[in-house]
C-alpha cells in the first residue's frame, strides 16, 4: 500500500521529533525511537525517489552514520538489560562487576555520539529532512 503525502510529513515530522529528544536526553527508548525513525525514513526515501538529489543522499549518509553510533549505544542498552534478567545467586559480584563494565562502556559510546550531535548538526540534518 503506497504511503499518503500525511503519513510520509509525519514520518519526517517524527524523525525531527525523535532527533531533538534524542539529541537531549538519550535515553534507551529515545536511542530505539531514533533508529526505528530514521530507518523508516530511509526505507521511505529509497522506495520514493528512485533518482535521488544529493540532499537526500546527504540525508541517508548523515542518519545512516548517526544511526550507527547509536547502534553501539542501543547494543550496550540491551546487553545491561539481558544481564538484569539473569539472576546468578553464587555470582553476585562478578555480575555487578560486569553490569559496571558495561555502564561505563555506555557512557563512553553516549560521549561519542553527543561529541557528534552539536546543534549545527542537529539543525542541518533538519533542513534536510524538510526539504526531502
Amino acid at each position: 500500500m503506497p504511503a499518503t503525502p500525511l503519513q510520509i510529513r509525519e514520518l519526517f515530522s517524527k524523525l525531527e521529533r525523535r532527533l531533538a529528544s534524542f539529541a537531549r536526553n538519550p535515553t534507551p527508548q529515545n536511542v530505539h525511537g531514533f533508529r526505528t525513525s530514521s530507518r523508516r525514513v530511509e526505507a521511505l526515501i529509497r522506495e520514493l525517489a528512485p533518482k535521488r538529489t544529493s540532499n537526500d543522499k546527504k540525508l541517508m549518509k548523515r542518519l545512516s552514520r548517526l544511526r550507527k553510533k547509536a547502534g553501539m549505544v542501543r547494543d550496550i542498552d540491551a546487553q545491561l538489560a539481558a544481564l538484569r534478567s539473569l539472576t546468578f545467586p553464587q555470582e553476585a559480584r562478578r555480575k555487578a562487576r560486569l553490569v559496571h563494565a558495561l555502564s561505563e562502556s555506555r557512557v563512553r559510546s553516549q560521549k561519542r555520539l553527543q561529541k557528534d550531535l552539536d546543534k549545527k548538526l542537529i539543525t542541518e540534518t533538519r533542513r534536510r529532512a524538510r526539504r526531502a
